[in-house]
């Protein structure tokens, strides 16, 4: 009996209590309605690195012959533009699932040099 009453008085008391915010709710996404979001900027460029093609060189009597290079390739990506497009489905007013993609086509440039077989530098280009 005395437990009754007890959880009776909590129960009005918790009945009787009024929710409390600090700060008003912003405005929530509605589950279920797409947002669409289009953009763009630049890439920008990067420089890949210095590459020496090597083969091992025939050295009689040696477990592990020292390498002979045959060219050296030095390589970078060039910036441009790039596009975005990011599509967002709220699932619930808290929680939104979202696919993005990105667009560009940089340019990679190679240069070769050094040529073992004393051939002309040259450079190659591809988007």
């Amino acid at each position: 009996m005395r437990r009754a009453v007890v959880v009776a008085c909590l129960w009005a008391w918790g009945a009787g209590a009024t929710p409390v915010a600090a700060q008003t709710p912003g405005p929530q996404w509605r589950p279920w309605h797409p947002v669409l979001s289009i953009g763009g900027g630049w890439a920008g460029s990067d420089a890949l690195g210095t590459v020496t093609a090597e083969t091992r060189a025939t050295g009689i009597g040696t477990l592990t012959p020292s390498p002979f290079p045959l060219f050296q390739t030095t390589s970078t990506l060039d910036g441009g533009p790039r596009a975005e497009l990011a599509l967002a489905l709220p699932v619930t007013p808290t929680l939104a699932v979202e696919i993005v993609g990105t667009r560009a086509r940089p340019t990679l440039t190679t240069a070769i040099s050094r040529d073992a077989e004393t051939a002309p530098a040259a450079t190659a280009s591809e988007q």
